[in-house]
């Protein structure tokens, strides 16, 4: 887990950077897309290293799917419903915010990808057809 943690924290420190250095953000913003960030890189996560086959070439279960969607979805629209957001202190995040933390999340899952590559040392035989 240390490869992995490295590369978490690498993306936190990114994430910081990102929300304070270019966007500026005010504390309800930092926290509404941390949470954001947080929640989806961390359910990505779960989709890159549930196989030892790159993420893309093995289907997770119907229910890891459905379950991954629709966590990823609340996740995104917790900011912008009224009842969460007052709960949480959340803020609506502008649009060159979220799409900059999607492509922060892409980055991640790419990232640990190529960390699970590495850790493993080589691909895995191919299953027989």
């Amino acid at each position: 887990m240390m490869a992995f943690g490295l590369v978490s924290t690498l993306f936190d420190l990114m994430t910081f950077y990102v929300l304070l250095e270019i966007f500026h953000a005010t504390e309800p913003l930092f926290q509404s897309t941390w949470f954001l960030v947080s929640v989806l890189t961390e359910i990505a996560v779960v989709l890159v290293l549930r196989t030892h086959l790159p993420c893309w070439r093995s289907r997770p279960s119907p229910l890891l799917l459905t379950a991954t969607i629709a966590v990823g979805m609340l996740a995104v629209l917790l900011p912008y419903l009224p009842p969460t957001a007052n709960a949480f202190s959340f803020v609506p995040i502008p649009l060159p915010l979220l799409l900059t933390s999607l492509l922060v999340v892409l980055a991640y899952v790419a990232t640990a990808e190529v960390a699970k590559r590495l850790f493993y040392g080589h691909p895995p035989p191919r299953p027989a057809a």
